[in-house]
């Protein structure tokens, strides 16, 4: 691999979905920079460059996170902070940042001007879809192809290879699945229900799963107790977005002990509700929403196409089912 101009490649990532497109395009090597968030590193870690101004999360419940985050975007105050002294230290000569959600990362209108007069290169990264991460993976090698010049035919054989892993997925199910598509409920926060949104109905629909909570690309809403009581789904999957799966089966408990109603939900009754995690699998735009497809195509028809799909494509530390 030649490495081009002199100085090499010095990438900043505002968020832990580009932080693992950097990796999948073998690019760990050039950050020089990277969130709180990020938890996919290599060794040494680069330098953190943002903070939080919530409270530790994993010391609240869900609902006192909502009203913090809504708090703040009501009063139109970021969760995030960016340190500007350690980005110039940092030296990037390429920004990855994004502007899809200001709840789950810093968002690029939080750039100053001045910082980036100072740096080369500043990509926002704003998937809605699961073509769309597709697109970001490119988008990012062709911002490091001056530096790089191998960059963007490695980011081809990587989304080649993930868009052949989504397929693998598919035929796994029609093969192994059978019988009607099960009614399936995503929740991606449980107090109060936000339903899954963006590129999770475009999973679900690869994973066979019969998913009406929103349309392809749109953004996450909070559904009432009625509509969830008459949407009544065959399976829910309860994947709390930036938390894992012991915090998805704690809350989720924690949840269902203080709403009765969601115990009677026929999912629930006929032990058809699983936990997953969220953050690792669902929440973030990049290669790991391959894996979370076929965590959804297991919980949904079980261990036949678990089996099927084996632990790269669906890694069984990453869902389980909750009895209640």
């Amino acid at each position: 691999m030649s490495l081009r101009p002199a100085g090499g490649l010095r990438i900043a990532s505002l968020l832990p979905s580009a932080t693992e497109i950097v990796s999948s395009l073998s690019l760990s090597s050039s950050l020089c920079g990277v969130t709180h968030e990020c938890d996919l590193l290599p060794t040494p870690p680069p330098p953190t460059l943002t903070s939080t101004t919530m409270q530790n999360p994993h010391t609240m419940t869900q609902l006192q996170i909502h009203e913090e985050v809504w708090n703040s975007v009501k009063n139109g105050y970021s969760l995030y902070a960016l340190d500007a002294s350690q980005v110039s230290k940092a030296s990037p000569n390429v920004i990855l940042t994004q502007a899809l959600c200001e709840v789950c990362a810093l968002p690029s209108s939080s750039l100053s001007p001045s910082l980036i007069s100072t740096v080369p290169k500043v990509i926002s990264l704003e998937p809605t879809t699961l073509d769309d991460v597709m697109k970001t993976i490119e988008a990012v090698a062709e911002a490091c192809e001056e530096y790089d010049d191998e960059v963007v035919e490695r980011a081809r054989k990587v989304v080649e290879g993930l868009k052949g892993d989504l397929d693998v997925i598919k035929k796994t199910v029609e093969k192994l699945g059978g019988g009607r598509r099960p009614k399936v409920a995503f929740l991606e926060w449980n107090d109060p229900v936000f339903t899954g949104g963006h590129w999770v109905p475009e999973m679900m629909e690869i994973a066979g799963g019969d998913y009406t909570m929103c349309e392809k690309g749109d953004r996450s809403i909070e559904w009432s107790k009625e509509r969830v009581i008459e949407y009544d789904p065959d399976v829910i999957v309860s994947g709390p977005c930036g938390f894992d799966v012991d915090r998805a089966e704690a809350d989720t408990k924690n949840f269902i002990r203080k709403n009765s109603w969601f115990a009677e939900l026929r999912a629930v009754r006929n032990g058809r509700l699983y936990v997953a995690d969220g953050n690792s699998f669902f929440a973030r735009p990049g290669p790991r929403l391959v894996q979370g497809t076929g965590i959804l195509a297991a919980c949904l028809y079980g261990e036949k196409v678990a089996e099927g799909l084996g632990e790269r494509l669906c890694p069984s530390k990453g869902f389980r089912r909750l009895v209640i």
